[in-house]
């Protein structure tokens, strides 16, 4: 399996159904900003090294770059296994089994014959990953300059990455934590993985603590990268409050603050990001929408977030497709301690009811 070259095949598509003259299948787009209207980012992992996305692989199967991964703590055995390891180091339903001295778990990888459903994938055969099990590894972020020469150059910044005119930026998944990591991972560690990583690896509090500080460091230089041409990722967005609390008081409290003359609507210098109701109704969604009219700032998207339930209802109400201009000023409360909220748009009025917890949108005649 090479998940990454779906990525990039995916990227190519979505392109294309925007600016089908410009971005021609099947490739897509020639050269960047073909599409401008069209913006498309891409999954990446700066913790977990995964041997379905196939420059990892590649590496990871060549044994002069171990160094790019943390080994089990404890040396393999001749028919592969590692002695007291809580995950396995070897995936049996092959023949010889195909094991690794790098360490890896099974939390969120697709398995054979049954994963966790739709949660993490199932193979219809035993797993592919190459020479190696599939699973999650860890990169070793102490490896210096070669591994951050690879990350920049290959990893983010070649054919699969910033180098493909597709391709517009990445969604960066998980983190590295100092101490008392998710999971149970105690002292830190990588997140969402064995809650005994840490100790499987054989890490030190100190060991986690430096792995965590050249993973920023790594992180910091990616966004440089990603920034310098022209690049967005997941983690430069800022969060956008789209809910209504289920307290009048709550909900008075959180848009008092926002809709001041240094409230969000005015002081958000950045991008948010607003993220669409759990309940999938569309009662929830106009609220959501109601919130994001009233509190955005000069940049920003609402819409569903990373997760969530297949069988949800990812339909958008037909208020998102509507005109509403421009805001002409910051949002308001009605009067003091009203619990009512106002913004004038350039071609609707937009109200959150803290009385009443609901939002409204109401469109001028022209």
């Amino acid at each position: 399996m090479d998940a990454e070259q779906m990525l990039v095949e995916q990227a190519a598509i979505i392109k294309h159904s925007a600016c089908p003259e410009e971005c021609p299948l099947p490739g897509g787009c020639t050269k960047s900003n073909a599409c401008p209207q069209k913006k498309v980012w891409v999954y990446r992992n700066l913790v977990k090294a995964l041997p379905w996305f196939g420059t990892v692989r590649t590496k990871m199967s060549d044994p002069a770059y171990a160094g790019f991964f943390i080994p089990f703590a404890t040396a393999a055995l001749p028919n592969g296994t590692v002695p007291g390891a809580n995950v396995p180091s070897c995936d049996t339903h092959y023949n010889p089994a195909r094991c690794s001295h790098l360490y890896h778990d099974q939390v969120q990888t697709p398995q054979y014959p049954d994963g966790r459903g739709w949660l993490d994938g199932s193979c219809r055969a035993p797993c592919d990953c190459g020479a190696v099990p599939c699973g999650e590894y860890v990169f070793d972020h102490r490896n210096g300059s070669a591994l951050t020469t690879w990350i920049l150059d290959e990893y983010f910044g070649g054919s699969s990455g910033l180098g493909n005119p597709n391709i517009d930026g990445f969604m960066i998944d998980d983190q590295w934590l100092p101490q008392h990591g998710r999971n149970g991972s105690i002292p830190g560690g990588p997140s969402e993985m064995d809650r005994d990583a840490v100790r499987d690896m054989g890490l030190s509090q100190d060991d986690v603590r430096d792995i965590f500080e050249a993973w920023q460091s790594n992180m910091a230089a990616v966004i440089d990268l990603v920034s310098t041409r022209g690049g967005w990722t997941f983690s430069q967005l800022q969060a956008g409050q789209s809910t209504i609390p289920t307290s009048e008081a709550a909900c008075a409290a959180q848009f008092q603050a926002a809709c001041t003359p240094e409230g969000t609507a005015s002081g958000q210098s950045g991008v948010s990001l607003y993220s669409l109701s759990d309940n999938h109704t569309n009662t929830a969604k106009v609220n959501n929408l109601a919130v994001f009219l009233l509190t955005r700032g000069p940049y920003a998207y609402i819409g569903h977030g990373w997760e969530g339930l297949c069988t949800a209802d990812y339909s958008i109400p037909e208020e998102f497709a509507m005109d509403h201009g421009t805001p002409l000023n910051n949002c308001s409360e009605t009067a003091p301690g009203s619990g009512i909220f106002t913004r004038e748009w350039t071609k609707a009025t937009v109200t959150v009811s803290c009385p009443t917890l609901s939002g409204s949108i109401r469109m001028k005649t022209p």
